[in-house]
């Protein structure tokens, strides 16, 4: 097995340091990692301009503890932001100079079947920069795999709510937060002052 860089085992062990495994672990089952930390952990170099974390939790539990990660295998790939358009290449494959704006279709394809199965699905950030039209196909295509799964459904974060507003499945999710650091804080079992207030309020 390669030795991995100091910048893939800090992205690693950042991963590790996050509540969600420890809180969650039992049920978490697998956590698809993309984007900037995938690309990372994948190639050593921060190559993505987004970040995102999309898990589910399956309909039989995981006692081992052990959660498998989900990492993209294809990217699409442009000089820049403004590109009028991008093209697919292998995750390992970008070329010097370019940088991945989204999620080829091999991974959306992978992502879409790593969802099956599940009994509730928790994601919060965009695949790429959705925003652009050339880099919103990941995205789309993943918000539109969430909504139409049978399994609950958990978004947070602002730029995820415009993901499936903008792919029209906004209605199809079972719960919307816009509170994309909180939400995480909160399923890391974390206490929020305002969740806290409400609580010794009532």
């Amino acid at each position: 097995m390669a030795q991995m860089s100091d910048l893939q085992q800090r992205v690693l062990d950042r991963l590790e340091d996050t509540g969600i495994f420890w809180n969650l672990q039992d049920e978490l089952r697998p956590l698809i990692v993309e984007s900037m930390n995938a690309a990372t952990l994948i190639t050593g170099e921060p190559q993505f301009r987004a970040s995102s974390t999309l898990f589910t939790i399956p309909a039989n539990p995981n006692p081992t503890g052990f959660v498998p990660l989900v990492l993209p295998v294809d990217a699409v790939v442009a000089e820049g932001l403004d590109s009028a358009q991008g093209r697919a290449v292998g995750i390992r494959e970008i070329p010097a100079g370019q940088m991945g704006l989204d999620v080829g279709p091999r991974t959306v394809e992978r992502f879409t079947k790593a969802l099956s199965g599940a009994r509730t699905i928790v994601w919060n950030g965009p695949m790429g920069v959705f925003e652009r039209p050339p880099f919103a196909a990941g995205t789309l295509a993943l918000a539109r795999a969430v909504a139409s799964s049978p399994a609950f459904t958990v978004i947070g974060g602002g730029d995820t709510v415009a993901a499936v507003t903008q792919a029209g499945v906004a209605e199809q999710i079972g719960y919307i937060s816009t509170a994309g650091g909180a939400f995480l804080e909160f399923l890391e079992g974390r206490k929020l002052p305002g969740v806290e207030a409400l609580t010794d309020a009532t």
